[in-house]
């Protein structure tokens, strides 16, 4: 069974993205970011804004990057 976050959490996560300026990430540089299997990231709010999706994980320093808001959710990312 694959692992992942309640569909009500994904949703708002997206939601909080696709109208980041109209949520409470609005005064914001830095989004914090967490993962179904353990991890823990930011994402910089212009890039979100850019539809640059890079997520940069704070315990490895890799950079993750997706095409989509879908894509990060699918990969077990939303905000924390």
């Amino acid at each position: 069974m694959k692992k992942e976050w309640h569909e009500y959490l994904q949703a708002e996560t997206k939601k909080a993205f696709e109208d980041i300026n109209n949520s409470p990430l609005t005064n914001l540089l830095f989004i914090c970011m967490k993962n179904y299997n353990g991890k823990f990231g930011t994402i910089k709010k212009n890039d979100v804004l850019n539809n640059n999706l890079i997520i940069n994980d704070l315990d490895d320093h890799i950079h993750y990057t997706y095409v989509t808001i879908d894509d990060l959710l699918l990969a077990g990312w939303i905000i924390d």
